[in-house]
């Protein structure tokens, strides 16, 4: 069994080994496109592992397509609003920016930002309850049962 085991180990390896090559030529492509793209070569992007730079570039197309359900403008306002609560000072410049370019004003990035912190805010509270889910589950079920027949008066 434990020569089985060793075999199938020695063939993995040879199956990573032999896709080298073809993630050098991989890695090249994708690099050339993101210069394409981009203009640059970004430091940050620069910094991805070899081998999976073209899965991360092929993630960053996907978030970043005009198909997407939600708009630019309304995807940067999200971004920018986890941006500030993750908080990550490189990605609130780069989704502020793209913000703005997606339309989105200034009050609209502080309301985004706020509403991201409220949410971290009572977030840090629920979590630090011994409130069981299901309970919470319940109880947000009547919140909402009580303020629709409230909205229809």
């Amino acid at each position: 069994m434990k020569v089985i085991i060793q075999l199938s180990f020695v063939a993995l390896l040879l199956s990573f080994s032999n896709n080298v090559s073809a993630q050098s030529a991989d890695y090249e492509k994708t690099k050339a496109e993101i210069i394409q793209a981009l203009g640059v070569m970004p430091g940050f992007v620069d910094e991805v592992p070899k081998q999976m730079l073209a899965m991360a570039w092929e993630h960053f197309n996907s978030s970043n397509n005009p198909e997407n359900k939600i708009p630019a403008k309304y995807m940067e306002l999200i971004k920018l609003a986890v941006s500030a609560q993750i908080p990550c000072q490189y990605c609130v410049h780069a989704h502020k920016v793209n913000a703005k370019l997606a339309g989105a004003s200034e009050e609209e990035m502080k309301e985004a930002v706020m509403h991201g912190a409220w949410v971290r805010h009572w977030s840090t509270l629920a979590q630090s309850t011994t409130l069981d889910l299901n309970t919470f589950k319940k109880e947000y079920k009547g919140i909402v049962e009580y303020m629709t027949k409230q909205a229809k008066k």
